[in-house]
């Protein structure tokens, strides 16, 4: 059993999570509104690993074995995380959504580049009914359908690539998507 190995041992006579998502370096679980994770940093040749935000207050390179709760969330319900290789997102149960990792190229949403180790409110935001969260990308779907952006695109469909947007939805700060990009999908044989 996946739990088991991942020390969730008591989930057979408890509540099961609810979401799960995975990022480069850790995977995160959302359990009764609660939010924790476990995963390994490498080493990258910087003395810092590649991702040392797990959102746990603490810069570390030294792995979380069992789920460890994220910080700073206690009164907060989550219902919805989406990790990236060097950020996480999660989205609240009334719209609002938290961001931590790795600022550098603006996908925390904060209006500046500025790494955070736990997690915080993007305050610009709310109404989020969805999260998705791409290397150096954040999406969020808002109650109204808008798709807002921020952080960087190098495929160019949402964001510039020489561009990062740091905060959604606040001019260049920001982007609100207009229209989604045309896919051609292939005919089935």
């Amino acid at each position: 059993n996946a739990f088991e190995l991942l020390h969730f041992a008591e989930a057979r006579q408890e509540a099961q999570p609810s979401c799960v998502s995975v990022g480069m370096y850790a995977t995160y679980f959302v359990k009764q509104g609660a939010i924790y994770v476990c995963g390994s940093t490498e080493e990258d040749g910087d003395g810092w690993g590649s991702s040392p935000f797990f959102g746990t207050g603490a810069l570390t390179n030294a792995p979380l074995l069992t789920p460890t709760p994220m910080v700073g969330l206690a009164s907060v319900q989550i219902v919805e995380v989406a990790a990236a290789r060097e950020h996480v997102l999660l989205r609240e149960v009334g719209g609002r959504v938290y961001s931590c990792g790795q600022g550098e190229n603006g996908a925390l949403g904060h209006g500046d580049l500025i790494s955070h180790a736990s997690p915080r409110q993007i305050e610009s935001l709310e109404g989020a009914v969805q999260i998705s969260a791409g290397r150096f990308l954040s999406l969020v779907l808002t109650d109204e359908g808008r798709l807002l952006s921020c952080g960087k695109d190098h495929l160019n469909w949402f964001v510039s690539a020489a561009q990062a947007q740091l905060q959604p939805d606040r001019g260049l700060l920001g982007r609100e998507i207009q229209s989604t990009p045309s896919v051609r999908m292939p005919d089935s044989p």
